[in-house]
């Protein structure tokens, strides 16, 4: 009964995890790109960020890593309240 339960969960949830998870590394490499290319920690790029963060790609690089971060937040809270539904579900059934 317990292996019914947990594929029947795997089945449900795999796909927006992997959603999820793809996600949050393309944030995590926006995040390492705009860090090394747009902010360099040295004092000539301590001078240049001005100019740098007015660059095309590290305002597209910015532009992503605020976009990414709101649609984390949004698809843990829908991951999140499925997961809950489906578990007060169960716990009825269970009773």
């Amino acid at each position: 009964m317990i292996g019914c339960i947990i594929s029947s969960v795997a089945e449900d949830i795999y796909k927006p995890i992997i959603v999820y998870l793809s996600w949050v590394s393309l944030h995590y490499l926006a995040a390492h790109a705009y860090a090394d290319y747009c902010t360099n920690w040295s004092w000539y790029g301590y001078i240049t960020t001005p100019i740098q963060t007015m660059n095309p790609i590290c305002k597209g690089l910015n532009w992503f890593i605020y976009e990414s971060a709101g649609t984390i937040s949004n698809m843990f809270i829908v991951i999140s309240t499925t997961i809950t539904l489906y578990l007060s579900k169960m716990k009825v059934k269970v009773n």
